[in-house]
């Protein structure tokens, strides 16, 4: 009796029945753009809003965001820019200041590092300004951010229907440095048009993403500050809101560019970063999801919805990545030949390669107007987006076995494409 197959066989059971049962509804989110209609409406009023920016060493492009936000084509009177200079040790605070922020902050704390205890400091020093409370919402940005002109009046959209905490389409600002940036571009087309639309159209909530997105102030307030510092604080925010009742809702037409990296190394560290803070915000989190599905009526699909996609981010990931390559591995030296091991790797690759494909498809030619590149480019990087998925498995098992993962931040510089922007 093959014992080592049967462990393998039954283990791989296991992981395959739960990820069915647990990401079927997903699925559907594929699928529900091309079926329901977006509701819009214009917006009654114009609110008053504070853009949170916080900055390490980013004196090359703070000042390029500061601009696209005093070009919004919104009242600018209506308009505040807060900047946490945070752990710099150039000139971002001086190229804020000029650049014309409302108020720049310094901070220097070499123990809580990171853009959690940098929102943290911003957003003590916002309590205690009764102009900056003033603000009926604040936006979070990063310094390597630009806006489109009308991203302010879209979001006011949102606002003024009720929303009180949305993001907006995460676009990039140099689609053409690489097949890096251009593959995590489209990973983000793929999270707005698939899962941020799809479960707005359903009335559920969907998760706030780094940058690019507004929670009102009154949150602020009820919270007593900033209170997320976890690697991925982002994700702990909206846990944390969802799981008392609060909803995120998207914005399609509200549209940002964010800069991604263009090396492995660097790209590598970031998402590293980003499954470690999945994981860590589901071993803090967990419970008041599970008991928000049980108790929180008006969120109860929500929080189980975040409840497994974080899970399945990091912990799922890195599990069926083990399973599935041990069990791979084992029937290619089990064997009878060869070409028969051959076929087997070929048939896991080939799986694996149509599923990422298909992750990516739909959203890319939904939203192709948007990509700034040529449809030979476009189709050639679509086709190479699965090998990109494919770096996140051992990711994975690196962000949740490995040693402790620290926030490192990733340089930003001027770009050719980026002035495309401006």
């Amino acid at each position: 009796m093959d014992i080592i197959g049967t462990i393998l066989g039954i283990l791989a059971g296991i992981v395959g029945m739960i990820i069915t049962v647990c990401y079927f509804h997903s699925n559907f989110y594929i699928v529900l753009p091309l079926i329901l209609k977006r509701k819009t409406k214009q917006a009654k009023a114009d609110h008053r809003y504070g853009f949170l920016i916080c900055a390490r060493n980013e004196e090359a492009v703070i000042g390029d965001l500061i601009k696209s936000i005093k070009s919004q084509n919104y009242p600018q009177e209506l308009i505040k820019i807060y900047v946490m200079a945070d752990n710099c040790t150039d000139s971002t605070a001086e190229c804020a200041c000029m650049a014309g922020a409302t108020k720049v902050f310094e901070r220097f704390n070499k123990q809580e590092v990171g853009k959690g205890y940098a929102l943290k400091a911003l957003c003590k020093e916002i309590l205690k300004d009764d102009e900056a409370m003033e603000c009926e919402g604040f936006f979070v940005f990063d310094a390597d951010n630009l806006l489109d002109k009308d991203y302010t009046a879209r979001m006011n959209d949102a606002f003024d229907s009720g929303a009180r905490i949305a993001t907006g389409y995460r676009s990039t600002s140099n689609f053409n440095d690489g097949f890096l940036a251009a593959a995590c571009g489209y990973y983000f087309i793929r999270d707005c048009y698939t899962m941020h639309n799809s479960r707005t159209l359903i009335g559920s909530s969907t998760m706030v993403t780094g940058t690019g997105w507004l929670f009102a102030a009154d949150i602020l307030k009820k919270e007593n500050g900033w209170n997320y510092t976890l690697l991925a604080e982002d994700s702990e925010f909206t846990v944390d809101q969802v799981s008392k009742g609060e909803k995120s809702v998207y914005c399609h037409d509200a549209i940002f560019y964010d800069e991604q990296p263009n090396t492995f190394l660097q790209s590598w560290k970031q998402r590293k970063r980003w499954l470690k803070g999945t994981a860590q915000v589901i071993s803090h989190y967990w419970k008041p999801l599970l008991r928000g599905i049980f108790k929180n009526k008006g969120n109860r699909f929500a929080c189980y919805d975040l409840l497994v996609s974080l899970a399945a981010a990091a912990h799922m990931t890195a599990i069926a990545f083990i399973v599935g390559a041990a069990n791979c591995f084992y029937s290619m030296i089990r064997a009878a030949s060869v070409s028969e091991a051959l076929i087997i790797a070929l048939a896991f690759v080939l799986g694996l390669y149509v599923a990422f494909l298909m992750m990516a498809v739909v959203p890319v030619l939904a939203c192709h107007k948007r990509i700034p590149m040529s449809f030979s480019k476009k189709l050639a990087y679509l086709l190479l987006f699965p090998f990109y998925m494919a770096t996140y498995m051992p990711i994975a098992v690196s962000a949740v076995f490995g040693k402790k993962t620290e926030w490192v931040p990733i340089k930003h510089g001027e770009s050719k494409e980026r002035r495309f922007y401006m």
